[in-house]
């Protein structure tokens, strides 16, 4: 295995885990941070939260090269394991 393959893999790694980490805490997020007044931390909070996951999806959408789907085989509860593949 390539070094860039090894990387790509970590990256794929990463984003899923941050991915799975946001759905599984998004029920306590709204209970406890979007329902409740907002303060500097809250925003704080708010900014490094999803600024990291806009980052982590622009890099990933940056590594994609392009999805090459006719209009058949384009069923949307693919697209996220096809865009995995397709970043390597």
């Amino acid at each position: 295995m390539s070094q860039s393959n090894l990387d790509c893999g970590l990256a794929v790694a990463a984003f899923m885990g941050v991915t799975y980490d946001w759905a599984l805490t998004f029920g306590q997020e709204v209970e406890l941070i979007w329902r409740q007044r907002w303060f500097l931390m809250t925003v704080m909070y708010l900014s490094v939260r999803y600024l990291g996951i806009l980052s982590a999806v622009m890099y990933m959408l940056g590594s994609v090269p392009t999805i090459l789907l006719s209009d058949k085989e384009w069923v949307w509860s693919q697209v996220p394991v096809r865009l995995m593949h397709q970043v390597c």
